[in-house]
């Protein structure tokens, strides 16, 4: 089931849920469906049924759980596509809608000087976890929300790698703390940098690979500055 907007008029979109069974979309959409002209399609997974203002507001609310330790990391995904066409030249009964990770995945790879990893160790990220896309342009909007701590998931346990899924948002808003952690009984935070990869905001269908190091003494060794990868 994917959730798609429909450009009726320029600023005018209607929302429908498309479903495949059996090889066949349904419900079945005639070019008529689509209007005329250019058309600005907006398709997005996993689809939603509670769409009210989306509609009105030019804009698909989405945000990201607090929690991913378990069902909450899937939840905070979105899978996104976003094309403008011509129906006056569409050749055929197909559209194809490339579809790519619409928010920001962070990697978090901790080590130990000592090499061993305490027992207690945890993991908390700072995001705003409310956020938007634009139906016009098919581009995150800087998140509206006020910071929230997410808990990234462990990959394995006790490997010391996490993973959070992210709003696309600007660095600047973290620069008083983005990752913390806690070892040893100490709590320690890790401050964003002012820029990724040249960017100074999390970027939409990216991800950070982050590698901290705890110190003997407390405190976080940040190591080399992280680079963005297209999130596959």
């Amino acid at each position: 089931r994917i959730g798609l907007y429909i450009e009726q008029q320029i600023g005018t979109y209607r929302h429908i849920v498309l479903t495949r069974q059996n090889g066949t979309w349904t419900p079945r959409l005639r070019k008529s469906d689509l209007g005329e002209g250019l058309v600005t399609l907006n398709a997005y997974y996993p689809a939603r049924d509670d769409i009210q203002d989306e509609v009105t507001d030019n804009r698909h609310k989405h945000s990201v759980s607090t929690d991913q330790q378990a069902e909450g990391y899937e939840a905070s995904d979105l899978l996104w596509s976003n094309r403008t066409i011509n129906t006056a030249t569409l050749i055929g009964n197909r559209i194809e809608l490339p579809f790519s990770h619409g928010m920001h995945r962070l990697k978090i790879n901790i080590a130990s000087e000592n090499g061993t990893l305490p027992t207690d160790l945890s993991v908390k990220v700072s995001n705003r976890t409310e956020g938007s896309f634009s139906l016009y342009t098919g581009k995150p909007n800087d998140p509206f929300s006020n910071q929230e701590w997410v808990i990234p998931r462990a990959v394995t346990e006790n490997s010391g790698q996490f993973e959070a899924i992210l709003f696309p948002s600007k660095l600047n808003n973290y620069t008083n703390g983005w990752v913390e952690i806690t070892a040893n009984g100490k709590t320690s935070l890790y401050k964003a940098p002012a820029g990724i990869g040249g960017s100074a905001s999390l970027e939409s269908g990216k991800e950070t690979i982050l590698n901290l190091r705890l110190k003997t003494g407390g405190g976080i060794d940040p190591g080399p500055e992280p680079e963005p990868e297209p999130d596959e």
